[in-house]
Order: structure tokens, then C-alpha cells, then sequence
């Protein structure tokens, strides 16, 4: 399936079997990936052909919906490019790694 090869397999298999990733379809077919741990969200991917349709926005809604039943706040792992969304939807940045390629910011929201 193209969502696993565009997305890291190993860390999807990881979430799959620890019970934490989520799968978003559209007629059955996985259009979108996201992974709740505690109070985090993290490998949160939309396929490109599905992007601005609101399914990320529908997905950080459940998201935050479940993560607020037991916790304070919502701790998210973006991308730089996703950055303006995030803080758009309330999250403050509260690190920014550089350490490697494609290390992710992290959010809050509280």
C-alpha cells in the first residue's frame, strides 16, 4: 500500500503492535496514518491526494478528543512545513530539534 511506503514501515509496525496507530479510510482504502502515545500525537501523514480535504482536521479532532479524556494537555511531533497549522489550531512550539534531517518540532497544546 502506498501510505506504508511513503511512510516509515518500521516505526508503523511498531505503533500497529504496541495498539496505537490509527488508520483513516475512504472507501476502505488508508488515505491517512496517525499514532497516539499517552498524551502524544506522532507520525500524523495524509496521503498528498487527500490533503485539504479536512481529514487532518477530523483526525486531530478524535485525537485530541481521546488524549483530553485522561490528560492536561496534547503533545504533537510535526514537521517544519506543518508548523503554521498547529500554531493556526492553538499549539505553542515548545522544541525544535536540528540534530538530524527531518527531525520533527514539537507542540503543545494546553
Amino acid at each position: 500500500m502506498l501510505i506504508f511506503k511513503l511512510h516509515n514501515e518500521q516505526s508503523i509496525a511498531r505503533d500497529i503492535s504496541d495498539g496505537s496507530v490509527y488508520l483513516y479510510r475512504l472507501s476502505g482504502e488508508p488515505v491517512a496514518t496517525f499514532t497516539i502515545n499517552e498524551n502524544e500525537i506522532a507520525w500524523l501523514f495524509v496521503l498528498p491526494d487527500f490533503q485539504g480535504r479536512g481529514i487532518g482536521t477530523e483526525i486531530l479532532d478524535f485525537a485530541e478528543r481521546q488524549i483530553f479524556e485522561k490528560h492536561d494537555d496534547v503533545v504533537l511531533h510535526a514537521s517544519l512545513s506543518a508548523k503554521i497549522i498547529y500554531l493556526k489550531r492553538g499549539y505553542r512550539e515548545i522544541e525544535y530539534r536540528t540534530k538530524k534531517p527531518k527531525t520533527p518540532i514539537t507542540y503543545a497544546l494546553t
